[in-house]
């Protein structure tokens, strides 16, 4: 059996533009996909595209375009891993609250994610490349 990689992984790809809430105004753009875990979907993507306040991430759905825009889902907030240095001593220390952990933030991961909790059309449109074609069909996930 021959797998075509090629329609594979544009259909895997899910198109994520990042916008200004108030108007839809787009801001960015990037990539990610969407993967099944047990009964939830999440939406996974790099945090350097999405981490700006006041700016919604949202998935293009490849829904044909309403009064010349571009049907858009927007997911909410996404989830963000931090790291910190943690004193060597912690074991040795009672901690009474959060703060008095004495962190200090090294860098944020370049990982995002977030749980999609409804389900709405995803669609991959046909895109022609000459001598290569990606059919049109459902994405991915």
């Amino acid at each position: 059996m021959k797998i075509d990689i090629i329609n594979l992984i544009a259909k895997a790809s899910q198109h994520i533009i990042i916008c200004r809430p108030t108007n839809m105004e787009p801001q960015g753009f990037g990539s990610g996909c969407i993967i099944q875990y047990k009964e939830s979907r999440f939406l996974l993507l790099v945090a350097h595209v999405t981490d700006y306040d006041g700016l919604a991430t949202c998935i293009e759905t490849g829904l044909p375009a309403k009064d010349l825009q571009t049907p858009l889902y927007s997911v909410g907030s996404m989830c963000y891993f931090d790291t910190y240095t943690v004193s060597q001593h912690i074991k040795e220390i009672e901690i009474k609250k959060f703060e008095d952990l004495n962190l200090n933030f090294d860098e944020t991961l370049d990982l995002t994610f977030c749980e999609l909790k409804e389900e709405f059309p995803l669609l991959q449109p046909e895109w022609d490349f000459g001598p290569y074609q990606i059919e049109s069909g459902p994405k991915f996930i």
